[in-house]
């Protein structure tokens, strides 16, 4: 018989978990974010599942965030796996793995055919040993300051057409025409989503818009790091080409000097749908396992169901925008 048992959280456990959090992470999360990625997101309420010993102290926890996706042009909600935890005094007693299968359980009386996760790579054979699969390591695409100097003095740099800076989400955006990638499982966009992602209140973001006339015809979304690195969170624009974005990242860049930073970073998986953007503007990547700018974040997914799409080919996800917690 287990000595632990497991609870549904709710908003009066919000203290233990930050204390739980702080005891296995290192460093103790805000009330008001836990608040915000839980009880505040526009896709639905969250799964949020404990353990407690026969003290009742909370001693492991795990929650499923629901993510409003795209699947082929078909909209449905997908889960994102996050801050599964065990307190350092109660690790290796199979509380991650019970965790695990209760979430996993709840997905399936859902009926939820796919759940993703972005851990880092220590953490990556925990999940593995549960029957998650890795699909595809994170990568950060980045260009340091001295190349975003010579490509400004090259004229390189330069905006081909109107852009403007906000601290906030523009009004414009509720009639922003948002695009959907029909042939990958993507994140919807939309202006509440973006709203409330932006409300993070552990990062403070920019937004950079791009104007054709009286339209608003793109986006990008950046927060400083604290490395003092431009990190471009999310790109769009509402044609095919790609000139409106080339245009929007030319302006982050131009942001990124002014503010001094070290450079601009976009954090992904290889083969994603901006990928091919970032090397025509000649973004770098580190290939080794350590070093400067290497990313140690991994995109594993459960499946769960029949999915259309081959759910663990990375080629089959447009993951920009799934990391917007995890700068």
């Amino acid at each position: 018989m287990t000595p632990y048992t497991i609870l549904d959280l709710g908003p009066d456990d919000m203290q233990d978990y930050c204390r739980l959090f702080s005891s296995a992470f290192g460093r103790e999360p805000s009330v008001g974010t836990v608040c915000w990625k839980y009880f505040e997101n526009p896709s639905g309420p969250v799964i949020w599942k404990g353990a407690v010993d026969q003290d009742g102290t909370l001693v492991a926890a795990g929650a499923l965030v629901p993510e409003l996706t795209s699947m082929q042009g078909i909209t449905t909600v997908l889960y994102k796996c996050t801050d599964l935890m065990t307190h350092p005094d109660h690790q290796g007693k199979g509380l991650a793995k019970l965790i695990n299968q209760i979430l996993r359980d709840a997905l399936v009386s859902r009926e939820v055919p796919l759940a993703y996760t972005l851990c880092s790579k220590a953490a990556t054979p925990s999940f593995l040993k549960n029957g998650w699969q890795k699909v595809a390591p994170f990568q950060n695409r980045f260009k340091p300051a001295m190349q975003l100097r010579m490509g400004s003095m090259m004229g390189k740099g330069k905006t081909t057409q109107s852009v403007h800076s906000s601290a906030q989400l523009d009004a414009s955006m509720d009639r922003f025409e948002f695009q959907q990638d029909l042939a990958r499982i993507s994140a919807v966009r939309s202006a509440d989503i973006l709203r409330w992602r932006t409300s993070n209140p552990e990062f403070s973001y920019g937004f950079i818009y791009s104007t054709a006339g009286t339209l608003t015809d793109g986006y990008l979304i950046y927060s400083i790091g604290s490395a003092n690195t431009l990190h471009v969170v999310d790109v769009q624009s509402t044609t095919a080409d790609r000139t409106v974005e080339r245009n929007l990242m030319r302006a982050a860049e131009q942001k990124a000097l002014a503010r001094e930073c070290r450079g601009t970073v976009f954090s992904l998986v290889a083969g994603s749908r901006i990928d091919s953007l970032l090397a025509e503007m000649m973004y770098l990547s580190n290939p080794f396992s350590s070093g400067p700018m290497v990313a140690h974040l991994d995109f594993n997914v459960l499946s769960l169901g029949p999915s259309p799409l081959n759910a663990m080919d990375r080629r089959a996800w447009d993951v920009s925008a799934f990391n917007y917690d995890d700068i």
